[in-house]
């Protein structure tokens, strides 16, 4: 693969995962550990307001804003699978900046470690999980 083109893929994979932790950043988290998203105009969660109970997905943007405010403690009791998921989305701006300075694809690395299904497996078991949690602490 052309070194440039890995580059320009690296740094456009930097600058969303900025984005994304600096919208988090920016975000003030709500101390009930969930409609944070509430602040870039979307609704309130509909299955809460349906079903009573938090979705699968409920506190994860609380969660990014917590850990981007520097407080993965309180990321990890609100939302586990977001906290983790901010954290990757961090990691993955140093790697992404680190194809961009090398100019030779992050994966020719991981490859031995690259199983997609195996991934997609721990995903689902990781949102269902951190799910259960926030249904246990309410």
């Amino acid at each position: 693969m052309n070194g440039l083109k890995v580059r320009l893929g690296a740094a456009v994979v930097a600058a969303g995962c900025l984005a994304i932790l600096g919208t988090a950043g920016w975000l003030t988290p709500s101390e009930a550990g969930l409609g944070t998203h509430q602040q870039l105009g979307l609704s309130q969660c509909a299955w809460l307001g349906d079903h009573g109970y938090a979705c699968p997905t409920c506190g994860m943007t609380t969660a990014f804003a917590l850990a981007a405010h520097g407080r993965l403690g309180a990321a990890f009791m609100t939302q586990p699978a977001a906290a983790v998921g901010a954290l990757l989305t961090a990691m993955s701006v140093w790697i992404a900046l680190w194809v961009v300075y090398m100019g030779e694809p992050a994966m020719r690395h991981m490859r031995k470690l690259w199983r997609p299904g195996w991934y997609a497996a721990m995903v689902l078991v990781g949102i269902s999980a951190a799910w259960a949690w926030k249904l246990t602490i309410g």
